[in-house]
């Protein structure tokens, strides 16, 4: 029994290292570029590692940095697979939750594990929201799901109003000034006093897209549409700002993925063109992978 579990200690250790070389991965420019399902293989394994070790499992300072590392393509994946997220749980939250660095007040640190928290019930609601788009909504169980759909977008549209009001507050919300690079089609751009900052604030207006597509299929009273748009640009309008050095594509990766799915031709057009410069260093931001599920 001693010699087992020995052997099952040094074997989470293990584990606990290939997150970072799958992580890293996700950012190499050499991970396969001819087959765009290569990052979502690759996303996957990541999934299923952290999955297998399990929550008890992350109780140091490294496990828990790298399931922090791990957990935006953990979401992902998990939005654009159709796979259950099993991030959305107490349990994972807890771990989550947990602050070793000083890097971050306290009060930030707190509010930016809250907001990923709320974060890890999206792809429930993208996953229902699809669901809903192939069948009969007229039927008995389309319409108890688009009940159960509404009542969670509602609820979760809620909770994340107090959050950006609590978050606004110590954290500045971005400004508005000129693009250095001449956009046409953004010539206003948003700038934020950080990038982490920025990343949470495009991670808010990709949640905020998804909410109001929930609320707008499910007929409920609002200007969806025009909200839709405005959060789409707020996601465009931060990618000159937010998409800087190695990780910027990294960074903005999943909100050009919300915001492709709900663009309209021009703006399409031009998020294709951003992939296709991000690709050269983020794998998953290949534009072959950019196809419309919502």
């Amino acid at each position: 029994m001693a010699a087992r579990s020995v052997l099952n200690d040094e074997l989470n250790v293990i584990k606990g290292f290939l997150v970072v070389p799958n992580a890293i991965s996700m950012a190499n420019p050499a991970l396969d570029t001819e087959n765009p399902e290569s990052w979502m293989k690759h996303a996957k394994g990541l999934s299923q590692l952290v999955r297998i070790r399990g929550p008890d499992r992350y109780n140091t300072e490294l496990d828990v940095t790298l399931l922090k590392a791990a957990r935006g393509l953990i979401v992902m994946h998990s939005m654009f697979s159709g796979e259950e997220c099993f991030l959305a749980s107490d349990a994972w939250h807890d771990k989550m939750r947990q602050q070793y660095t000083s890097d971050l007040p306290p009060e930030v640190h707190n509010r930016i594990e809250q907001f990923f928290a709320y974060f890890t019930y999206a792809p429930s609601l993208v996953h229902k929201l699809y669901s809903l788009k192939h069948v009969d909504a007229t039927s008995a169980e389309a319409l108890q799901t688009i009940s159960e759909v509404l009542s969670e977008a509602l609820e979760m549209q809620t909770n994340l109003a107090i959050w950006y009001e609590q978050f606004s507050q110590i954290v500045p919300p971005p400004t508005e000034t000129t693009s250095q690079t001449g956009d046409q089609l953004y010539p206003i751009i948003l700038t934020y006093t950080d990038v982490s900052y920025a990343t949470i604030y495009c991670g808010y207006y990709s949640y905020m897209v998804i909410i109001h597509e929930v609320l707008n299929f499910c007929g409920y009273p609002g200007q969806h549409e025009a909200m839709v748009a405005y959060y789409r640009d707020q996601i465009c309008k931060s990618v000159e700002y937010n998409s800087v050095g190695v990780m910027g594509p990294y960074r903005m990766g999943f909100p050009l993925r919300v915001a492709f799915e709900v663009a309209d031709p021009v703006t399409s057009s031009w998020i294709l063109k951003r992939l296709g410069q991000f690709s050269k260093i983020y794998a998953a931001a290949q534009p072959e992978n950019y196809h419309t599920v919502l």
